[in-house]
């Protein structure tokens, strides 16, 4: 008897009302060293050395957060790597970048038809938001009217807590009934310091389990 309560009462901490979704290898893949790749073809620099610039000396994290304009960060690129290329060329190459991902679209469909509260949670920025925009899922979400909370438009960055206090104030959700999913276990653990239910999931490595984390958690 006493190990049934203590079963029953897992499955009730499982239970969430709402989900919020990352973007990046949760709702849809990216490729981002392609984008390299083909600015290093316009440049004098290798690859590695445009990954340092954009990546590792943190231009891409100012961008994202808010504190640099996408025409100056293209600029920056442009000039600090020698990339012999005009600014909407540059938004072109580091804006197409991605991939639906298409594991997770019947899900969302089935939580749409359930009238699931649905909200995504993303660092982000104005070069990439419109290409992502155009993926079918993004369109059903738009459709849906799911609250976007987008780190450029914050002026934030996950795990800061900010973000995802505003993902939960948009979605009108409390966080012990919200599930957070995202392909980083750092901002996962994040979600769950908040007290949200959390899951790491990326699509890229097992697209399918995203079912079974629904499932888990009684939204599907």
């Amino acid at each position: 008897m006493m190990q049934y309560v203590l079963i029953q009462q897992q499955e009730e901490v499982m239970k969430a009302k709402a989900v919020i979704f990352d973007f990046g290898n949760v709702l849809g893949t990216f490729d981002k060293f392609r984008a390299l790749q083909r600015l290093a073809c316009a440049s004098r620099y290798e690859t590695k050395e445009i990954i340092q610039v954009i990546l590792n000396d943190g231009l891409e994290r100012m961008l994202e957060s808010g504190k640099m304009s996408e025409i100056a960060f293209c600029n920056e690129v442009l000039y600090r790597c020698k990339i012999n290329l005009t600014v909407p060329d540059a938004m072109r190459i580091w804006g197409n970048i991605f991939a639906p991902n298409s594991a997770i679209v019947p899900i969302v469909e089935q939580l749409i038809e359930k009238r699931v509260p649905i909200g995504v949670l993303s660092n982000t920025n104005g070069i990439h938001w419109p290409y992502i925009m155009d993926l079918p899922v993004m369109q059903m979400l738009k459709a849906y009217r799911a609250p976007l909370t987008l780190s450029h438009e914050i002026g934030s960055y996950k795990p800061e807590r900010i973000m995802y206090d505003n993902a939960l104030a948009q979605l009108g959700s409390n966080p012990e009934e919200t599930l957070y999913l995202d392909d980083i276990q750092a901002y996962v653990e994040a979600a769950r310091a908040r007290g949200m239910h959390a899951e790491q999931y990326d699509c890229t490595k097992d697209p399918d389990a995203i079912g079974s984390i629904m499932q888990k958690y009684g939204l599907l």
